[in-house]
């Protein structure tokens, strides 16, 4: 008896399950015809809209102005077709502020430091009661290694003044079209302008950052760059622009070996760059077997001096280290005409009115570089470099600190900002 009600058990699930795969494929073949009913219904409802689309006739000018569509406009943009017969607001100016661009820019005197013509290329952002020489520069992409030299180079009083009331406009139609050189100092020029007014808050130097790219790729991008680098190449590109024949040395003047170098290296030509910023070493190689010197001169607009690891040292530090006495382990010696070793000596030959000074905090071991994060401490004012010329005691080499670009971060990534000392406010 228990057998029997068993197998009955086992036949009705067995007729069951039979009955749940048979409304299984039901339902799988109704969704297959729906979804071909589906597919057929977008095909046709393409097919019949881009036949509307090439059988709609041309709108003549007016039509467009009055046609109905289904298409909604966004809230960010305006029908200018109802703009048409709508009266222009009036107000009363004398309840608004005064025009911010006017006394800076010029437009109520005719000596104008800035050409307010077209300043789409800085895109300045208005504020008023700005102190001069404080105006931001916004960032564009990666160019903060840029805006940190900027600032420096802006907040050099010399140099600031010389574009700031156009004298660099002289050197640059005396020296002829340098190209895009002598766009790079215009755009230049009209960055330090910018900064310099009491009304902008910040701006975007687009056309300088533009001009530079066509130059150099690398400062085209957005990506990070050196700023160290930067500063190089700006200032030898501005100074091919601005290059003028130098008239107050005769040629025919009695000049030492160094004299005659330094001439050499700027072609018998100067400009506002060379004159601030250049500065010239001499390096003395002896050989250790024969006595025999050779001199070589360099001309210099920047110092590179090198960091210790990881041990706290002073400005003056680097500068001894950068001076002291190397030993060579394998130098040609030109007397004896093979390899001897030999000691290697940098000295200053002259400095210049403003110096520069690199400290490099990147090196690298077996490929793999590094940043060297030693404290250097540096003095804000009175360096005095005197005791580093030979014959020069006389001369004024007290420096005072006004400018800084500083680098945060690693070898891979990081930020520049520029630290700057005002010369209106003094701090």
């Amino acid at each position: 008896m228990s057998e029997t009600k068993l197998d009955l058990r086992f036949g009705d699930i067995e007729n069951r399950i039979k009955e749940t795969q048979l409304k299984r494929e039901e339902v799988i073949k109704k969704l297959d015809e729906l979804l071909k009913e589906r597919d057929a219904l977008k095909i046709n409802k393409a097919n019949n809209y881009d036949s509307e689309i090439y059988k709609e006739p041309l709108k003549s000018e007016e039509s467009t102005l009055t046609i109905n569509s289904d298409l909604k406009r966004s809230l960010s943009s305006p029908n200018l077709a109802q703009f048409e017969n709508l009266k222009i607001p009036t107000f009363d100016r004398s309840s608004k502020p005064t025009d911010l661009r006017k006394n800076d820019y010029g437009n109520s005197h005719s000596n104008r430091s800035v050409d307010d013509s077209n300043l789409s290329h800085i895109k300045p952002v208005f504020m008023d009661g700005v102190q001069q020489g404080t105006t931001g520069l916004k960032n564009l992409g990666n160019s903060c290694y840029m805006s940190s030299i900027i600032q420096c180079l802006s907040n050099t009083p010399m140099l600031s003044n010389y574009f700031r009331n156009n004298s660099y406009e002289d050197d640059l139609h005396r020296n002829g079209n340098y190209g895009k050189n002598s766009k790079l100092v215009t755009a230049f020029a009209q960055v330090i302008k910018s900064l310099w007014t009491s009304t902008i808050r910040h701006i975007s130097p687009i056309e300088l950052k533009s001009t530079l790219g066509s130059l150099s790729n690398e400062f085209g991008t957005n990506e990070q760059q050196d700023s160290h680098e930067f500063l190089i190449l700006l200032l030898e590109w501005m100074h091919l622009a601005l290059r003028t024949d130098d008239k107050k040395i005769p040629r025919d003047t009695q000049m030492t070996e160094a004299e005659k170098q330094y001439e050499q290296s700027l072609e018998g030509k100067r400009s506002v760059l060379t004159e601030l910023f250049n500065g010239q070493s001499c390096s003395t190689c002896t050989c250790m077997h024969c006595g025999f010197k050779s001199i070589t001169y360099e001309t210099f607009n920047s110092l590179t001096l090198s960091v210790p690891e990881n041990t706290p040292c002073s400005l003056s530090d680097c500068l001894d280290q950068y001076l002291s006495v190397q030993i060579i382990l394998e130098w040609k010696c030109p007397k004896c005409k093979v390899p001897r070793r030999a000691t290697k000596k940098c000295d200053f030959v002259r400095l210049p009115p403003i110096i520069i000074i690199h400290l490099n905090r990147f090196s690298g071991t077996d490929g793999i570089m590094s940043k060297k994060n030693t404290s250097v401490k540096c003095p804000l004012n009175n360096l005095n470099l005197r005791h580093y010329i030979p014959n020069n005691s006389n001369q004024n080499y007290n420096y005072n600190m006004y400018g800084l670009s500083y680098h945060v971060g690693g070898i891979h990534g990081g930020h520049y900002t520029a630290y700057c000392k005002n010369v209106q406010i003094q701090k």
